[in-house]
């Protein structure tokens, strides 16, 4: 039986084979760079939980016999680290159902990727360092131009208001005048 509904079909199978499965796609999935963490696909893994929980549901807590039951496919295969066999597992959730596992999995870089890291900050410092210089002699000439405009700016200013104040006393001067 297969389950659709999802973007990828999800073979029936035990919630240790989708637990396995679950675990293989995390291990496997491909790393966002600069962060290390990992893209999933979230169809696909919604799918095994959605199944996964099929399965449970279809259990009857009363009854440990379905409990071991397994609907088998060969379309499933769990593949890797997943591998491993579960009954031992199995056996001892009915003794402490509750029982916390941790592990921590030590990742081995080669000297060659750690070589290309370094590499790699180092000339994304440089970069960013040519960056900050080049963001400061285009302020300094942003401010230099703004500087000069200004100053052409008052000299005009200058210029009309002189202007003004002598068309302003030639127009008193008429008046006192009489003319």
């Amino acid at each position: 039986m297969v389950r659709s509904g999802f973007s990828a079909n999800i073979p029936t199978a035990t919630v240790e084979e989708y637990l396995d499965r679950l675990e293989e796609i995390v291990e496997c999935a491909p790393t966002m760079p600069f962060t290390g963490k990992c893209v999933l696909d979230r169809k696909e893994l919604s799918g095994l939980i959605s199944a996964m929980r099929d399965v449970l549901h279809a259990e009857s807590p009363s009854s440990t016999s379905r409990l071991h039951q397994q609907m088998r496919t060969d379309a499933f295969q769990p593949v890797g680290a997943a591998q491993r066999r579960h009954t031992t597992a199995r056996e001892e959730m009915h003794e402490e159902p509750f029982e916390e596992v941790s592990s921590v999995k030590e990742i081995i870089v080669p000297q060659e990727v750690t070589d290309q890291l370094a590499d790699a900050r180092t000339e994304a410092e440089r970069i960013v360092e040519e960056a900050k210089q080049e963001a400061q002699r285009i302020r300094s000439g942003a401010d230099e131009y703004a500087e000069n405009a200004l100053a052409s700016v008052e000299q005009n200013a200058l210029g009309a208001a002189r202007a003004a104040r002598k068309g302003l006393e030639v127009l008193q001067r008429r008046r006192s005048s009489g003319n």
